[in-house]
């Protein structure tokens, strides 16, 4: 059984559901001050007080969700404003899938760091193994989707020493990708991008001689080099290597010395261009996003060379003044840079950790028109919270038009209709919290995971039991599996999946119970380990879907034995009834004995006498062989 633990801060777990301020008649919410007891403590909140009390730290700067059959404890996420109806995506089957959440917790206030994924009401899907985590984010390698994250170390002033790895839909890592000819673990965290062609699309920072003194520093100083780099994932060769040392001035950049330190050392080197976001076009060219310029800067796949700059004081088109932004994340080209016209999304923070240039960051997409050589707004999407992120964040245009907005240190996430209407937005924790996730973005995900479904008995209900699996997204219900054997259960109760965490009702008694997780065929998908009913304890062995379809079959094949031996049955008394009433009407010798057991050859009614059947030879016998009641 999982035990709640307390949240970094002072802060409580939420237990079995994460928190939803759904403004619905019907609102419920399962808050419990721990799992042990699961006694509520806010069963039914109108939802304006409900987002008070959490934004205020009511529940901890960063509430958990805890569950009876696992010891996960992901956020309790607050959905401010809920989603109506499904976001799909055409699925590779031609179905359609509904869209998932993709977070990387992190930040000091994160109790369980790790890549999540979340439904739209905020329910767990999926949480990943424990650590540091960001840009988590869905892929396609080799025609079959993948689940990518950096994982590493992260180091002042903003940069990373790690590796990417890639996950298949069953949760195995498949492949890792880390920079060439740099060392082990150099690269930055900033931006991952798998190609068409089963490439890798990375960047790392290196610390090297630079002369500072245009910026007032020292002449024999030390700057980063941000360096993009194209990569075979299979063999791991490099294929293309641009650096900014060798192609971006120093001076081009907005940031400054604020410290007498920096730039001194390698340990301290200045960093001027911060890199932050790289994208390989459908051109074959790199659109490359630096926050120090506050600039974009699209590099030829080829040559290297600038071919032009968007943003920034060295800008080649005319940038309106409502298309301006600062300080930015994740730019890419929507098609390609070599066209007329094209569509640029990027995320505008509108300041950094010095300076602040307007009142609020906003998800921004630019029309770029290369023949006028102008950048005007396409769209702009402004937070709920009405307020900067200083760092990180994210946009994302979805197929039905609808675009993603990851509100970086912000602890938001927020999905918008293309004319900018809010139509989804969530918070990560209460107003003060560091937990955060560096991007937010949605897709569809089909996980078919390789260990078994986790089931619990309530200790305090020997009639309730628990179950729940850990990123499989396939379950539809869940059958209850009850026996005298660990090995040898039949199926029970079925229960509709509802959430992450199903309740289910035992209303038998039996030895050993266990669950099978079952698809929206019927298919069996898994099977738990058996539990003992007395304690609540694990055996450590289960069943496989084989042996519940064996059981299955066995049971139904016994089921049809005997329904069938009861048909021949009646079929034999309905044809001895027949042959009675048929001899009857032939005159055939019948003999009908009355109550008293006096013999007639004459009966007045049938339907109240004992008839019996007699052969010729058995006319001098004084009674019946058979009797049959009619």
């Amino acid at each position: 059984m999982a035990t709640s633990s307390s949240c970094q801060r002072g802060g409580a777990p939420f237990a079995r559901r994460p928190l939803r301020a759904l403004a619905l008649a019907a609102l419920s919410l399962s808050l419990f001050a721990s799992t042990a007891s699961a006694t509520p403590i806010a069963e039914f909140v109108d939802p304006k007080t409900l987002v008070d009390l959490y934004e205020k730290g009511t529940f901890g700067v960063s509430p958990t969700t805890h569950y009876h059959s696992t010891g996960l404890a992901p956020p309790s996420l607050l959905t401010r404003t809920p989603k109506r109806g499904r976001t799909l995506s055409g699925s590779s089957d031609g179905g359609d899938q509904k869209l998932l959440t993709f977070i990387g917790a992190r930040g000091a206030d994160a109790v369980d760091p790790a890549p999540y994924l979340f439904d739209d009401d905020g329910e767990l899907v999926w949480s990943g193994r424990k650590g540091n985590v960001m840009n988590f984010q869905k892929h396609v390698y080799k025609s079959q989707d993948v689940l990518v994250w950096y994982t590493g170390s992260e180091e002042y002033p903003g940069y990373g020493h790690g590796q990417w790895q890639i996950y298949d839909q069953t949760y195995t890592l498949i492949a890792t990708v880390e920079a060439q000819r740099i060392g082990p673990n150099a690269t930055d965290p900033h931006d991952f991008q798998i190609t068409a062609d089963n490439t890798a699309v990375i960047e790392y920072w290196d610390s090297r001689k630079a002369d500072l003194s245009p910026l007032g520093g020292s002449a024999d100083g030390y700057a980063f080099d941000c360096v993009v780099q194209e990569i075979d994932i299979e063999s791991g060769d490099l294929l293309f290597q641009w650096s900014t040392r060798d192609h971006i001035p120093i001076t081009e950049t907005y940031y400054k010395l604020h410290e007498p330190h920096l730039g001194l050392t390698k340990e301290t080197a200045f960093d001027a261009h911060h890199l932050n976001s790289v994208w390989k076009d459908d051109a074959n060219n790199f659109l490359v996003g630096m926050r120090g310029s506050s600039t974009l800067y699209y590099i030829s796949g080829s040559t290297g060379e600038v071919l032009w700059r968007l943003g920034g004081e060295n800008s080649d088109f005319d940038v309106h003044e409502s298309a301006r932004f600062n300080f930015q994340h994740n730019a890419k080209i929507v098609g390609s840079g070599a066209e007329h016209t094209f569509l640029v999304t990027l995320f505008d923070n509108g300041a950094n950790q010095y300076e602040q240039r307007v009142g609020e960051a906003r998800g921004l997409i630019l029309r770029v028109d290369k023949r006028f050589m102008r950048a005007t707004v396409e769209h702009e999407f402004w937070p709920s919270f009405h307020g900067i992120a200083t760092s990180e964040g994210s946009v994302q245009l979805l197929p039905n038009g609808n675009v993603v907005v990851g509100w970086g240190i912000v602890p938001y996430y927020s999905e918008y209709s293309p004319n900018g209407t809010l139509v989804h937005d969530v918070s990560l924790g209460a107003g003060g919290t560091t937990l955060h996730s560096y991007r937010a973005t949605k897709a569809p995900w089909v996980g078919r995971p390789l260990t078994r479904p986790s089931f619990a008995i309530d200790p305090l209900r020997d009639d309730r039991a628990y179950a729940s699996w850990n990123g499989a997204t396939e379950v539809t219900h869940w059958r209850l599996l009850g026996g005298s054997r660990p090995k040898l259960l039949t199926r029970l109760e079925q229960t509709r999946k509802l959430g992450f965490e199903t309740e289910l009702y035992i209303s038998a008694r039996n030895d050993y119970f266990a669950v099978a997780a079952y698809d929206v065929k019927g298919k069996c998908l898994g099977v738990s380990e058996s539990h003992h009913w007395s304690n609540g304890t694990s055996t450590g062995v289960g069943m496989k879907c084989s042996g519940v379809t064996l059981v299955d079959h066995t049971s139904s094949i016994v089921g049809l034995v005997l329904i069938a031996s009861m048909a021949i049955y009646l079929l034999i008394r309905k044809r001895t009834r027949l042959q009675i009433v048929h001899l009857m009407r032939r005159g055939s010798q019948v003999l009908f004995y009355p109550s008293d057991h006096e013999s007639v050859y004459d009966s007045p009614s049938i339907n109240e006498k004992t008839a019996v059947l007699m052969s010729p030879s058995m006319k001098h016998m004084q009674s019946p062989l058979l009797r049959q009641k009619f």
